[in-house]
């Protein structure tokens, strides 16, 4: 893979770098000095790096300088925002882009808005007795939170759609929305839903939440006050009833929380896409992020993903209102772990998921340009370049070549990896063989503490399953792994810790074991839960069939099905991990 010097910049698709850089504030950080060297015949300065330079954060929330200058227009961008395209949900591991995506798209687009519910208070609903109550009694909330994403989506769409700004334009939308169906009973009667909400519509996206969570509390008051006081007063107090008791309580409480809010918002929904294509109404797009993040209790979260996933279904209806959410591969892994006996299934949903993939040209022009915005401005627009600050080989690769095969093809890993190498810069116009190379120990010891919390919620054992593979060799025969020596090392890895105990992969090995012991066929089974587990995080790569290349996951997207894991198969630990896992 040789390196490619891009042969101009700003053509259709580039991410161009902006010469617009205060040239006074990097004077100092960048430490440029004068110099008669030249290239291609061109008279140029030479550069010098220094420790505190960097191509931008790792996390898009930090990043809006570069993000600015340096946006790479990537393919999916196009499919996320076109109001036609079924893709609403941007998926890919973290670092992949996927809020860079969603901010650029609402930056660019009038009626649009930008959600991170990282700064939305939702404490409410995890506090809520009601919530807490209803949860205890083993009634689904899945219906209830399927309302609940609607109604605060759809009051959204409203507020941008109409523009709404003030508590008096709000009031004057209802009259006329229900103007325009002044003769069509059936619309009217769904447009009555509106009527609490008539001056609300201005209101923040999570005083909409709390209406809907208040409204459930009233009712739940009202019908259930004195078991509901009960339960605030004695945390065993569901513990306290009969079966029958109990069976009661429950349907009950189904019919209140389940009720007639989702038809309501259905026919709701109808009469708005019906009246925005009458009247012509321009493309609205509402962004959520960080649904991946601590935003509401773990217990929940989970479960409200899942509803927000079916609710979005219901709303293509409105044909200029498209929702676009960003979620990371494990997060949507841990939802159909822990909705799995409801039935949900992925597959249903398949045409929604745009799954993020970057080519290494893509990665190579977006560093390229990060770059050259670095350094541009100080270079009388000379464009510098990855190869401008690398030595010509490490370790018989091309620099480039030689990151790209550390990285799980995400922009995160390209930039980590050269801010890691710009720390261990020396005051020199370009970096030794040397320095790259401590760098790259560097940033596998990041990389490896990043895939662990990453990870955390569906493997909270991937630091013990790490250690398994400490010390061994990168590349290995799966059969090689079938000894009752597997059982005991994985026994012992996982004990360190209380929280390894709860991986599902631990889960299994004890289940197996208990019921089957070190049989060879015992042992086969766990091997192919430990690797598995390892190929989805990107951590394992597997070569099933001789004439197939390596398997991963960060590039196909796709797990390989467990019988395919034989002892022939080949396993191989990605050399991203190779310096921090002393691998030989």
């Amino acid at each position: 893979m040789g390196e490619k010097r891009p042969p101009h910049w700003g053509g259709p698709g580039a991410a161009r770098a902006s010469t617009g850089l205060n040239r006074l504030s990097l004077s100092a950080t960048l430490g440029l000095v004068s110099s008669r060297n030249t290239r291609f015949g061109v008279r140029r300065k030479e550069i010098v790096l220094s420790q505190n330079m960097n191509v931008g954060s790792t996390a898009a929330e930090n990043d809006d300088y570069f993000l600015k200058e340096c946006f790479f227009d990537h393919p999916a961008k196009t499919e996320l925002e076109d109001m036609n395209s079924p893709k609403c949900f941007a998926l890919g591991s973290t670092g992949i882009g996927k809020t860079a995506l969603l901010k650029k798209i609402a930056d660019e687009n009038d009626q649009a808005n930008f959600i991170d519910l990282r700064e939305v208070s939702m404490t409410f609903i995890s506090n809520s007795d009601v919530i807490r109550f209803i949860y205890s009694m083993d009634v689904s909330l899945d219906l209830f939170f399927q309302a609940l994403w609607k109604h605060v989506l759809l009051i959204e769409y409203i507020r941008l759609a109409f523009r709404v700004g003030s508590e008096d334009k709000s009031r004057t939308i209802l009259s006329t929305i229900k103007d325009q169906f002044r003769r069509d009973q059936t619309r009217q009667e769904a447009l009555a839903y509106l009527e609490n909400y008539s001056n609300r519509f201005w209101v923040t996206f999570d005083e909409s939440f709390r209406e809907v969570e208040q409204a459930l509390s009233e009712k739940i008051n009202a019908d259930f006050g004195g078991e509901l006081e009960k339960f605030r007063f004695n945390a065993g107090f569901v513990q306290t009833l009969g079966k029958i008791k109990k069976q009661q309580l429950q349907a009950r409480l189904k019919q209140v929380v389940d009720g007639d809010l989702l038809s309501e918002l259905a026919r709701l929904t109808a009469t708005l896409a019906e009246y925005s294509n009458q009247k012509g109404l321009p493309p609205v797009r509402i962004l959520v992020d960080g649904l991946d993040d601590q935003w509401v209790s773990e217990k929940l979260k989970y479960q409200l993903i899942k509803a927000l996933i079916e609710a979005l279904k219901g709303l293509k209806k409105i044909r200029n209102l498209k929702v676009i959410v960003s979620l990371r591969s494990d997060v949507l892994e841990r939802v159909i772990q822990e909705t799995r006996h409801d039935g949900f299934q992925t597959e249903k949903y398949e045409d929604y998921f745009l799954r993020i993939k970057w080519s290494s040209s893509q990665l190579q022009e977006l560093i390229n340009s990060r770059i050259n915005y670095l350094f541009r401005s100080k270079y009388d627009s000379q464009n510098i370049f990855l190869i401008d600050l690398f030595p010509d080989r490490i370790n018989k690769k091309r620099p480039f070549e030689f990151i790209l095969e550390r990285s799980l093809f995400r922009p995160r890993d390209i930039i980590s990896f050269l801010n890691a190498c710009f720390r261990t810069s020396n005051d020199k116009s370009k970096l030794s063989v040397s320095e790259v190379l401590k760098a790259e120990r560097v940033y596998s010891e990041e990389r490896k503490s990043a895939l662990i919390e990453e990870w955390s919620s569906v493997f909270p054992g991937l630091e013990a399953m790490l250690k398994y593979f400490s010390g061994k060799q990168g590349s290995f025969i799966v059969g090689n792994l079938l000894t009752s020596r597997l059982l005991d090392d994985l026994i012992e890895a996982f004990a360190e810790q209380e929280e390894f105990l709860k991986d599902p992969v631990y889960l299994f090995v004890d289940r197996t074991y208990s019921k089957r012991g070190a049989s060879d066929d015992a042992i086969l089974d766990i091997a192919r839960a430990l690797l598995q587990s390892m190929h989805l995080t990107g951590i394992i790569g597997l070569n099933t069939h001789k004439e197939e290349p390596i398997h991963w996951f960060f590039k196909e997207q796709k797990p390989v099905p467990e019988t395919s894991i034989t002892p022939e198969a080949r396993a191989r630990v990605h050399p991203m991990l190779h310096s921090a896992l002393a691998i030989h």
